[in-house]
């Protein structure tokens, strides 16, 4: 899984992988090439990735271990987890830069206040 995020003429490329690390990279382009540089890279959980979102400030990362890592790429550091849903994380989005949105196999879907990282509401799936 990827995300990419533009920016005039750079894009950051945002990838997950089976071994549990995302991998962060600036790819720029100069009148005729890309140039890919690396950028991050952060062990994030002790399962396989599912699903990675990115906006401004930071990677949120979805995976098998029931858990969601957030990155913080502006300062490059480990910004902690949130623990909400009891299943697979499947879908992960941001809503600009005020909340970040979650579900899972639990059949849940999360709201986060991305000020405080906490969960505002729940929402259950229907039947």
């Amino acid at each position: 899984m990827a995300h990419e995020a533009r920016s005039g003429c750079e894009v950051l490329l945002v990838a997950g992988c089976y071994e549990q690390i995302i991998f962060g990279y600036r790819v720029k382009k100069p009148e005729q090439s890309w140039n890919p540089e690396p950028d991050f890279t952060h062990h994030a959980h002790t399962a396989s990735l599912t699903i990675v979102a990115a906006n401004d400030q930071y990677v949120a990362t979805g995976s098998k271990d029931e858990t969601i890592q957030l990155y913080n790429m502006k300062k490059k550091i480990d910004q902690g987890s949130l623990l909400h849903h009891a299943g697979t994380v499947t879908c992960l989005e941001f809503y600009g830069t005020t909340h970040l949105l979650s579900g899972a196999e639990d059949g849940i879907i999360c709201v986060w206040d991305t000020k405080k990282w906490e969960c505002l509401k729940s929402l259950p799936a229907h039947k």
